[in-house]
């Protein structure tokens, strides 16, 4: 079973598919008294285009075994300790770190979370990142993307705070 943000990619793919073989059907049709079949033959190729070039946009990004096990998991054949286990072997302690804030985040799933680790690899790292960033990686749609960010400029906010008040507590010049 595909993930929400793997299953909208492959609903994107074909109604890019088909609505380019529409405007080929108009423009081959009118182009040529053989119309017909030359668009069948042109539907097929640029089909068979958008399919290798949507599994290339869709690929798993990152590191191969974080996504070999999140595959494995999303296809329900290891379960969610198995793979916090396996993803807490390829994160690392700063990684392990961003996971658990990002995890906190509404919209955002255990995979979610594990390949924004990845991307990012520290919270200063994430600190800096754009919606759009955080969109571009895998299991991560565009609400989740601003939700995290929201989150995180929420966290960031609170550190200036305390920050600044450490620094009036101590006699600083802010």
């Amino acid at each position: 079973m595909l993930n929400p943000v793997d299953a909208a990619a492959d609903r994107w793919g074909l109604a890019n598919t088909v609505a380019l073989g529409v405007l080929g059907l108009f423009a081959f049709a009118e182009l040529t008294p053989e119309g017909s079949v030359l668009t069948l033959g042109y539907v097929l190729v640029v089909g068979a285009l958008f399919a290798v070039s949507d599994g290339l946009s869709t690929a798993p990004d990152g590191n191969p075994e974080l996504s070999n096990a999140t595959e494995l998991y999303s296809k329900g054949e290891i379960q969610l300790p198995e793979y916090d286990s396996r993803v807490d072997a390829v994160l690392g302690s700063s990684g392990r770190e961003v996971r658990a804030f990002v995890g906190a985040v509404d919209g955002v799933g255990p995979a979610g979370s594990a390949h924004i680790a990845d991307r990012f690899g520290s919270l200063e790292a994430l600190g800096v990142a754009t919606v759009g960033e955080l969109a571009e990686v895998r299991a991560v749609d565009r609400t989740a993307a601003r939700a995290v960010h929201s989150h995180m400029t929420d966290r960031n906010h609170s550190l200036e705070v305390v920050d600044r008040a450490a620094a009036e507590a101590s006699g600083v010049g802010v």
